[in-house]
């Protein structure tokens, strides 16, 4: 059986709509801590949104795509999560107040 082959690419203004779908529908899915507190797929798509920017200016986002189809099929996100929240995060759902608590956490340690 033949596997399409997957071409990787720095993310660009272009791919974040598409990345941000994705990610919020695996992460709402998927993501032990997000579906723990209930996140929807809408709800994670705020939240990436919030990021692209910086995600863009970064220039570190990798996007993988089908070569035959050309469809979206995984993004690796970098973040840095130390680095002050993006503004429009206090607008955020308040299940996200657990979440951030974690990575805080983490952050501190």
């Amino acid at each position: 059986m033949d596997h399409p082959s997957i071409e990787y690419s720095v993310c660009t203004a272009r791919d974040t709509g598409e990345m941000t779908r994705l990610l919020a529908e695996v992460f709402s899915g998927a993501e032990p801590p997000t579906v723990a507190v209930g996140l929807t797929s809408p709800e994670f798509e705020s939240f990436v949104q919030l990021l692209c920017p910086a995600v863009i200016a970064d220039g570190l986002t990798i996007v993988a795509r089908r070569s035959d189809t050309g469809e979206m099929i995984g993004a690796l996100l970098t973040e840095d999560f130390g680095t002050a929240p993006p503004d429009g995060v206090s607008n955020l759902s308040h299940k996200f107040d657990p979440v951030f608590d974690i990575l805080g956490q983490l952050d501190a340690e």
